[in-house]
C-alpha cells in the first residue's frame, strides 16, 4: 500500500518548518519504514529531510528549555 499525502509535496515544502516526522507506535498502521520510504520517494530537497526528521523537533526541545 502506499501513502499518499492530500495536500501534494508543495505543502510539504510550505511548511517544512513546521513539520516533525514520528509514529502512533505500538499502533502503526503501516510499518514506519513504509511511511519514510513514501516520504524520500518524493524526492524532495535534502534539505527538507533535515527539517522534518531532526532539526524541527530538536528545535522544538530547546524551545522548551
Amino acid at each position: 500500500p502506499g501513502v499518499s499525502y492530500d495536500q501534494g509535496p508543495e505543502a510539504l515544502l510550505r511548511y517544512q518548518d513546521r513539520i516533525l516526522y514520528g509514529s502512533d507506535f505500538p499502533n502503526l498502521i503501516m510499518p514506519r519504514e513504509t511511511e519514510i520510504e513514501a516520504l524520500l520517494g518524493l524526492n524532495l530537497p535534502e534539505s527538507f529531510y533535515r527539517k522534518v526528521f531532526s532539526e524541527n523537533a530538536r528545535g522544538l526541545l530547546a524551545s522548551l528549555g
